[in-house]
């Protein structure tokens, strides 16, 4: 108000001036100050913040370990699974290995009788034809005796 009285204005103007100003003042400075937060407003917010952001992570640390709790529940329950599908394929596979090796004795019994069957068979036909030969020869031999008697009998009939 000094400054503007010294500028040659009346002590009325510069009163209504100055309030007029600082009304205004009072107006933008009520403004920014809705604008704007307060440094404690800020504080506050921020620890609040920081407090939620700090239980959030708890939070989230308690979830991953729990989750990672059900992956390894579940991956010893795959592990199980698998150990045993893998159990039952070996003893599949083992009783379907022992009935191959089963059939595969029956076969070899089955040859080895019919082999049998074979050898005596042929020792038979062998004993056969040796007993053919056998008696051919005997009979070959009684029919040249004969044939030989008979000669004899005819040469002396003659040369008698």
């Amino acid at each position: 108000m000094k400054r503007f009285e010294a500028l040659g204005m009346s002590r009325g103007q510069a009163e209504a001036l100055t309030e007029h100003i600082t009304e205004v003042i009072c107006a933008n400075k009520e403004a920014l100050a809705a604008t704007f937060v307060s440094r404690g407003d800020l504080e506050r917010v921020t620890v609040q913040q920081e407090a939620k952001l700090s239980n959030m992570r708890t939070e989230v640390s308690k979830d991953l370990e729990k989750q990672q709790g059900t992956m390894a529940a579940m991956k010893s329950d795959v592990r199980h699974e698998i150990d045993k599908l893998t159990a039952s394929q070996r003893l599949d596979l083992n009783l379907e290995k022992g009935r191959m090796r089963d059939d595969l004795q029956a076969l070899r019994d089955k040859s080895t009788t019919l082999e049998l069957k074979l050898d005596r068979e042929a020792n038979e036909l062998k004993t056969l034809i040796e007993r053919t030969k056998t008696d051919t020869t005997r009979y070959t031999i009684y029919l040249i005796s004969a044939a030989a008697g008979v000669a004899f009998t005819v040469s002396r009939l003659i040369g008698m």
